[in-house]
């Protein structure tokens, strides 16, 4: 599948609201397929929203192997969070807003509700980065960037020194 163009901030669509996936169709498969090929051109990156690449549907993708070895990437459609724990502020990132990095809060533990490509409901408990890496994910698919998140946007947000495009 083709690698599709990353939407950048201040584009509106990354402030619109995902619509939920009311079936696993072929239209959903290659949007996800398209979100993992575009996410892979993107070293070191970790996870890519549907509005990141101008679709308006409940899907994210994840693929932290890049970090921690092993581990497999995931397609996650409707992904809810059911319980959070474990609070803690990081430096954080993303590819739609590429010249700032931000101290935000997260947390290090998360419950996870999803619908799998087969169209299974998934719960899982999902922790370190991957839990961080959803949140923020989610976060996109509500219409909010890591931005939003900081309590103090003069000590917390920070220039990025070198781009990743």
């Amino acid at each position: 599948m083709p690698v599709k163009p990353v939407v950048e901030y201040p584009n509106p669509l990354l402030r619109k609201q995902a619509t939920q996936v009311q079936k696993i169709t072929p239209l959903i498969q290659e949007l996800a397929q398209n979100l993992l090929d575009t996410l892979g051109s993107f070293p070191g990156c970790v996870g890519l929203a549907a509005n990141q690449i101008g679709a308006g549907e409940n899907v994210v993708v994840i693929d932290i192997s890049s970090k921690q070895p092993g581990a497999k990437p995931r397609v996650l459609i409707n992904p809810e969070i059911m319980e959070m724990a474990e609070e803690k502020f990081l430096r954080e990132g993303c590819l739609s807003v590429q010249h700032l990095t931000a101290n935000v809060r997260r947390f290090q533990r998360v419950r996870l509700r999803w619908t799998d490509l087969q169209g299974t409901i998934r719960l899982e408990t999902l922790t370190g980065l991957e839990a961080i890496c959803v949140q923020h994910e989610i976060d996109h698919l509500r219409g909010m960037l890591f931005i939003d998140r900081v309590l103090n946007p003069t000590a917390d947000i920070f220039r990025r020194k070198r781009y990743l495009h």
